[in-house]
């Protein structure tokens, strides 16, 4: 009676030599399950932080931008401290934006917009901003209007920091 022990052993070695494929995929599934789950956690933590730069960036653009039109029509010096103030960040938010995986694209007009503003503060920190707008706040009376207007109009048309805000 020794043969039907055998033949069950044969069996029981048989069913075990086809299960092994099959827990071999189940193992190398779970695998692969735990690092796409992974994967798509960073792809969503680096969207999100994406989302947060890119709202910090345009933010701080829009914030510089209101700035130099108050500092072309106030000419305040405090706003020029503000500016620095707000450059700092949005070069903090550029860096951040260029820390993540941008398409080439991206990341040329990520490196365009921050060279326009090194322009811009370049431009701020020099005498040229303060052609026309002078004139017409601090000496109203004695600007020629015609003349005022004929040299505003033509700094619009080449200046590249009125270019530059007025896009």
């Amino acid at each position: 009676m020794y043969y039907p022990r055998s033949f069950l052993k044969f069996i029981l070695l048989g069913f075990l030599l086809v299960s092994l494929p099959l827990i071999y995929a189940l193992a190398e599934l779970i695998l692969s399950l735990d690092r796409l789950q992974s994967q798509a956690q960073q792809a969503v933590t680096q969207a999100a932080e994406a989302g947060r730069a890119s709202r910090q960036f345009y933010e701080h653009s829009v914030t510089l931008e209101r700035i130099v039109r108050q500092y072309l029509i106030l000419d305040d010096a405090a706003l020029l401290e503000d500016y620095g103030r707000i450059r700092q960040e949005f070069g903090q938010a550029g860096k951040a934006l260029s820390q993540l995986p941008l398409e080439p694209a991206q990341a040329t007009a990520l490196a365009a917009l921050t060279a326009s503003e090194v322009r811009l503060a370049e431009r701020l920190s020099g005498d040229g901003l303060r052609i026309v707008v002078d004139e017409a706040v601090t000496h109203p009376a004695g600007v020629d209007e015609a003349r005022a207007r004929d040299r505003l109009a033509a700094v619009r048309r080449t200046d590249p920091v009125y270019l530059l805000v007025n896009l």
